[in-house]
């Protein structure tokens, strides 16, 4: 890319450690089952690998993120925060990571589940975007080879 534009995004030290320190908390206590930093592609990329690696579909309510009063919704799909994670964790381990990742100071929330065969966003119960599993699958695992090739 030869444009320049835009601001430059400050560097929030104490942010980046609270969330860093939630993920270690949350692997360290084997709650983890994925874990994404949203830092190429922003939470959209980060939700469509944890279903990739899992085999299945989610649904994901953009209105439970933290930041969902302060950004629209193309800002909280793709906005690539350094400092942000997805984290996978079992049914019967959601409090107990939701627990840990606040003790550690972090903003998080519960924003959806897996299951099914789509992957699907949403905002209070209104559809913002999807893809197909099997269609975000052939793209991931195809996107290398295709520049590979090409």
């Amino acid at each position: 890319h030869s444009t320049l534009a835009g601001a430059v995004p400050r560097v929030r030290a104490d942010e980046s450690r609270a969330g860093m320190e939630a993920v270690l908390s949350i692997h360290g206590e084997g709650l983890a089952r994925a874990a994404h930093d949203c830092s190429r592609g922003g939470l959209a990329v980060a939700v469509a690998e944890v279903c990739i690696g899992a085999s299945s579909g989610c649904g994901v309510d953009l209105g439970a993120l933290p930041c969902a009063g302060r950004v629209g919704d193309a800002a909280a799909l793709y906005s690539e925060g350094h400092s942000r994670y997805v984290v996978a964790v079992r049914e019967a381990d959601a409090g107990r990571a939701l627990a840990l990742a606040s003790g550690a100071g972090a903003a998080c929330a519960r924003i959806g589940g897996l299951g099914g065969g789509d992957i699907l966003f949403s905002r209070g119960g209104s559809p913002v975007a999807s893809a197909g599993l099997a269609e975000a699958s052939g793209a991931w695992h195809g996107s290398l080879e295709a520049a590979a090739s090409g």
